[in-house]
């Protein structure tokens, strides 16, 4: 097989459908393909890249990147904090409006205990016993951007500063 890598095109979306309910079907799971086009056929402003993997003109995987929101606060008033809680339903209904289907908020395990609780409160649900959080600085360089001989070869060699 010579499987080679175009954007993904409108036509396309019923075979990525079917891929994603194969692997939903495979692994338990129940992912959706989130809207990469609009109803006129344009790219959704929330998937900066869609992609489909083919063999010969068979569609045999969809990549998609979904633009995602994270929630971030910065500070330390607990008043402040339970006053956002009263207006999270606003701040939701506009992420909504802005196409975004979910909202992130990564706590550090040293202030997960007092957190937790207001999370859960506004509607926020652990899962990281069902997913696995991997992540990807996109400002450092790739280890294929450092110099060859260097350290790169060697997954745990500590990053250069």
């Amino acid at each position: 097989m010579a499987y080679s890598i175009r954007v993904m095109r409108p036509q396309d979306i019923p075979e990525v459908e079917r891929h994603c309910r194969l692997q939903n079907e495979r692994d338990g799971t129940s992912y959706g393909v989130p809207e990469i086009f609009d109803e006129s056929w344009r790219i959704s402003p929330n998937i900066p890249v869609s992609l489909v993997i083919v063999d010969g003109d068979n569609v045999v995987q969809g990549v998609v990147v979904e633009r995602t929101a994270e929630l971030l606060l910065f500070g330390t008033e607990p008043r402040a904090t339970a006053e956002l809680h009263k207006h999270i339903e606003g701040l939701f209904y506009v992420l909504r409006q802005k196409g975004y289907s979910g909202l992130h908020c990564f706590v550090p395990k040293q202030v997960e205990i007092p957190i937790a609780k207001p999370l859960e409160k506004a509607g926020f649900v652990r899962d990281d016993f069902r997913l696995s959080h991997y992540f990807k600085n996109l400002q450092e360089p790739d280890a294929a951007d450092i110099v060859e001989g260097s350290e790169a070869e060697d997954v745990h060699a500590s990053p250069r500063p």
